[in-house]
């Protein structure tokens, strides 16, 4: 009690923080960790008054250097790794999963992909001279605006285009959303040709959330 009456300030964040974290948790919208962004400033407010309070903890020098040496490093890395990130800054994750470039392995939707790389996506087909893919696109761009070549396999967009098609070949460059690959929302039937593509090794990755494919098989 003593403690509670001389930390009124972090009570306070403390009830906040779980209040907030158990009202997310317990309801029924899940679209990703931006949710959660409110209660981030106070955590970090938190977090840097302990870490202030360690370092006056000590009473000799060298401890104390050695663990502003490890915070300094640690704050680098942090502000590298957020630099080398950019631009697939929704994307971004850091080296402990191997970067943004595995962050699909992990999460899907707007952790990770919201049809973000449609442009991109052209430029690199376009450098690479790929006449023509099989899309499976999930986002709300528009692929025939951005100039993309060949079909569309199905996804998730809005709006819903015509001209679907349900067929890829042996030797056949698909590309798909990460979000798509990992089949959050498409029907049963499609999953079963994310599940062929899921075990691959992708021959190209664009921004982070479109990966690209050369398929070695014939589906359906």
């Amino acid at each position: 009690m003593d403690y509670i009456a001389s930390h009124p300030v972090e009570l306070v964040f403390f009830l906040y923080i779980f209040y907030y974290s158990l009202i997310s948790i317990v309801g029924n919208l899940n679209l990703g960790i931006r949710h959660l962004f409110p209660i981030l400033p106070l955590i970090y407010i938190l977090v840097s008054e302990k870490t202030l309070q360690f370092f006056k903890s000590f009473k000799t020098k060298t401890p104390k250097f050695l663990s502003r040496l490890t915070l300094t490093f640690l704050l680098l890395w942090f502000g590298l790794s957020s630099a080398f990130a950019f631009p697939n800054y929704m994307s971004y994750f850091n080296e402990m999963i191997g970067g943004g470039k595995n962050a699909y392995l992990y999460f899907t939707d707007s952790n990770v992909d919201w049809g973000q790389d449609l442009k991109p996506l052209a430029g690199w087909l376009k450098q690479r001279g790929i006449p023509s893919v099989k899309l499976s696109y999930f986002g709300t761009g528009d692929p025939e605006y951005y100039r993309i070549p060949g079909q569309l396999l199905p996804g998730y967009v809005m709006p819903v285009f015509a001209g679907i098609v349900r067929e890829v070949s042996s030797g056949d460059i698909v590309v798909v959303s990460a979000t798509n690959l990992q089949c959050v929302y498409l029907d049963p039937d499609v999953c079963s040709l994310m599940e062929r593509l899921r075990p691959m090794e992708p021959i190209g990755q664009v921004g982070h959330s479109i990966l690209v494919y050369r398929a070695d098989f014939s589906w359906p």
